[in-house]
């Protein structure tokens, strides 16, 4: 009990002195680890691709092109600023490809009914939680603070990572949490309405939320924008952002540490 009472110290100061009364969590890479999850279908169904065609390369090589595909997915889905189903995006990046190396492809119908056939239960499993994930909303919770999940995802997706969460914390802590979301769809941005929207949908007053998200652009400046005025940016690159013209934000490497700095 002393050690759980001094995991609950920093949050409870950190919310009393800057008048907290809820958390919004970013789900996909955020809580669970998303990317991770879509690199490795993706690149597993592009191999399948490449194995077609087929590209007369070595397992290493490719495997290279395999990835070399996944990169201009990426890439794509970064030009148009929205997410994208993943057989779609993987088909972009493998068309991308092809088209830069000039290879004649005759069986893309075929090869694209494949990765379709391969991605048909992408969406039926959630990605796996981040080590600490569990941990970070009992501490919350324990402080009686309201949690709540924004999510840019088909709200059936979102329900799955949900569920997944929820028993992995039940498993850990023999008893249930709350964890109410709101979804955006793929079709629309989430931007500043967005994040208006959940928070209204939740029942959050946006002024006295603690938004955690990793995305600078989608997460951090419109929550900004929309008139959060306590965020925790997860970010990988320190340093990487100036914070100081955008308001109170504070930066962790990971999940695990969002507290750790305030």
């Amino acid at each position: 009990m002393e050690i759980e009472s001094e995991s609950l110290l920093q949050p409870k100061k950190f919310f009393l002195e800057n008048n907290i009364h809820s958390v919004l969590f970013d789900m996909d890479s955020t809580l669970v680890d998303t990317s991770k999850y879509f690199k490795d279908e993706m690149v597993a169904a592009s191999l399948l691709a490449v194995r077609a065609i087929p590209i007369k390369k070595s397992k290493y090589g490719q495997l290279q092109i395999a990835k070399e595909m996944y990169s201009h997915s990426v890439e794509i889905h970064r030009t148009l600023g929205y997410p994208l189903l993943v057989d779609v995006s993987t088909k972009l990046g493998i068309d991308k490809y092809i088209e830069l190396n000039k290879i004649e492809f005759k069986e893309k119908k075929w090869v694209y009914e494949m990765i379709y056939d391969f991605f048909k239960d992408f969406y039926n499993v959630s990605p796996n939680i981040f080590p600490g994930t569990v941990e970070i909303l009992h501490r919350i919770n324990e402080t009686g603070t309201p949690i709540g999940i924004y999510s840019h995802a088909q709200n059936e997706w979102t329900q799955k990572k949900v569920e997944n969460i929820k028993s992995k914390y039940f498993e850990k802590y023999e008893t249930d949490i709350e964890l109410p979301y709101f979804t955006t769809s793929l079709e629309n941005q989430k931007d500043s309405e967005g994040w208006k929207q959940a928070s209204q949908y939740l029942s959050f007053n946006l002024e006295n939320t603690l938004v955690v998200g990793d995305n600078f652009k989608a997460d951090i400046l419109p929550a900004i924008n929309a008139g959060c005025k306590n965020l925790i940016h997860i970010s990988s690159k320190s340093g990487a952002y100036d914070y100081k013209d955008v308001g109170n934000v504070h930066e962790a490497k990971n999940i695990s540490e969002i507290f750790d700095n305030l």
